[in-house]
């Protein structure tokens, strides 16, 4: 039989509090978090088996978003998603799901009437406002035939390998423009060099991969190459859906990632 003093047994109380303690804890902050089981991609460009779970944006985030510009956003974006997502590491989320994501936490974070957003009716001419979901959103979602088609073969005998940015390698592309400004390169191009993987089953830097697509004979076989990238695009549309108070009639509506609709001012009632 074993005996323990008192001193022991108040250590062993101490150890099943602070354990229970921990597993409470735990309890709340998964409860914070519930699973997102729809993407743009639909997960196929990710590890196999990969699950994400979301949650709303507190305070501190809200404000943190709303210092979003062109200069410091995926800064921003990649600080707040390592917080508010679980399951992939910011940096690997293709920039298509990004942009998915951000609205994700409009809709599950504003989902107030007072978040109301103001739009003009394509119908009957008037003014009007709309409650922004997920519903609102036209999703092209991943096409597996990309897996079948992402190598195009050149008319010179080469193979090019294209792929979809991550929010990495979009952060390596604005670098980039920077970095080659003085050049006066095509941003457009650059971003089809962005695009490809691999030059016969070899990953070049950016800038080869640009010259390669200015000195490509013949030349049309560059656009050859970005008619493959744009048929298998996804992600969202650049058009909403919504449905007008005054008339009832469902028209067209612009997406837009500004300030003022990711993190909207809070309208108070007439009655308040």
């Amino acid at each position: 039989m074993k005996i323990i003093d008192e001193s022991d047994f108040q250590k062993e109380n101490e150890q099943k509090s602070s354990s229970s303690e921990l597993k409470e804890e735990k309890k709340k902050s998964d409860i914070d978090y519930w699973p997102i089981l729809e993407i743009p991609s639909m997960f196929k460009l990710y590890p196999k088996g990969t699950k994400l779970f979301g949650r709303k944006l507190d305070v501190l985030e809200i404000k943190k978003l709303a210092q979003r510009n062109e200069y410091n956003e995926n800064f921003i974006v990649k600080d707040i998603f390592s917080t508010v997502f679980k399951g992939i590491n910011p940096e690997d989320i293709y920039r298509e799901d990004k942009l998915y994501l951000l609205l994700w936490l409009r809709a599950n974070t504003f989902n107030e009437k007072g978040f109301s957003v103001d739009f003009k009716c394509t119908k009957c001419n008037e003014l009007s406002t709309y409650d922004f979901s997920l519903d609102n959103l036209n999703v092209k979602f991943f096409n597996d035939k990309f897996f079948e088609n992402n190598i195009v073969k050149m008319r010179n005998g080469d193979s090019v390998e294209v792929k979809y940015l991550t929010v990495k390698e979009e952060e390596k592309l604005e670098a980039a423009e920077e970095e080659f400004a003085k050049m006066k390169i095509n941003k457009d191009l650059l971003e089809t060099a962005a695009s490809i993987k691999t030059i016969n089953n070899e990953n070049i830097p950016l800038i080869n991969k640009y010259h390669y697509l200015v000195n490509l004979k013949p030349s049309t076989d560059c656009m050859k190459l970005e008619a493959v990238i744009n048929k298998y695009d996804f992600g969202v549309r650049p058009i909403l859906n919504v449905k007008c108070n005054n008339c009832g009639g469902v028209g067209p509506c612009g997406v837009t990632f500004r300030k003022s609709f990711l993190t909207p001012e809070y309208r108070l009632s007439e009655d308040s």
